[in-house]
């Protein structure tokens, strides 16, 4: 009885610290309750696939006509809802006007995350020319790929995630000793209630990054083409004139203000100057007088 009691203060005092230290608390009481622990971890280490743990990004822009901007933004995202490119999952969607008058030009924007396998197809896919177009119409503007290692991360995750669950494990023994006081029974539920609550927000972020990895996400622009007309520039210039007005204004502000005390400076010594003359000549010809 009195062991058991211990055992239960000794866990509920170290809880608020590492859980490292924790666990060899728990293992200096329960020496065979602590093996399993590493049995997990092995198992873990043996099942996990060597090689880094690397998350790849896409980026790929096109320039087209603007006519057919549209027609193949259209084109591609129903492909990815409709599952036509399999395991494809969109994330973004949108396409906008960009410009002024003659000078306006649609812009798209999709970005998918994909199966390592689904990659090639779905850039085909972007780059498959619609009826009536010709392969002179659709010009790759760039393309980019980087990797982002996410090896650290994972390992570390497993091994947090090993030791929790062996902690919580050794806390779901004691919640059943039989000779344990209630209070300390609630404390012990408490502190096994925090460490469930650690292990599913470290199993979701664990599932995050594996999905990075099983996946690589695509992002891809697709513009159209600008068709310059002769009023396009002052057309342009005519819909930013509030704000250049305004820049201008406050360009203008900006030195008067700094220049301000140079004025002021300026009509003081000019008013002074002419009532200091007549001073002096009038000083002077009172002294003349005297003489």
């Amino acid at each position: 009885m009195l062991r058991s009691v211990c055992a239960i203060v000794v866990l509920l005092a170290l809880s608020g610290c590492d859980r490292d230290k924790s666990s060899r608390a728990v293992d200096a009481v329960f020496p065979r309750a602590a093996a399993p622990a590493p049995a997990r971890m092995m198992a873990g280490k043996e099942a996990a696939p060597e090689g880094p743990k690397l998350s790849y990004s896409h980026d790929l822009s096109i320039e087209t006509k603007a006519d057919t901007v549209k027609q193949r933004f259209e084109q591609v995202r129903d492909a990815c809802l409709n599952q036509t490119i399999p395991g494809c999952v969109l994330l973004r969607a949108d396409i906008a006007e960009q410009g002024f008058d003659r000078g306006r030009h649609p812009e798209a924007t999709l970005s998918v995350r994909l199966p390592h396998e689904g990659v090639a197809p779905f850039e085909q896919a972007v780059l498959k020319l619609l009826p009536g177009e010709q392969a002179s119409d659709v010009a790759v503007v760039s393309r980019s790929t980087s990797a982002e290692d996410l090896t650290a991360a994972i390992l570390d995750g497993d091994r947090r995630l090993a030791q929790l669950s062996d902690y919580r494990d050794r806390l779901s023994q004691l919640s059943k000793r039989a000779d344990a006081k209630v209070d300390d029974l609630i404390r012990v539920e408490n502190e096994l209630s925090t460490t469930q609550s650690q292990i599913e927000e470290l199993t979701a972020e664990q599932h995050r990054l594996s999905e990075r990895v099983a996946t690589e996400l695509e992002t891809v622009r697709i513009t159209g083409q600008v068709t310059v007309g002769k009023d396009s520039e002052i057309a342009e210039v005519w819909h930013s004139a509030a704000e250049l007005l305004d820049r201008n204004i406050a360009s203008a502000l900006g030195f008067l203000i700094g220049a301000l005390p140079w004025i002021a400076t300026f009509f003081v010594v000019s008013f002074l100057l002419p009532i200091a003359r007549v001073l002096i000549r009038v000083l002077w010809r009172a002294g003349r007088r005297r003489s």
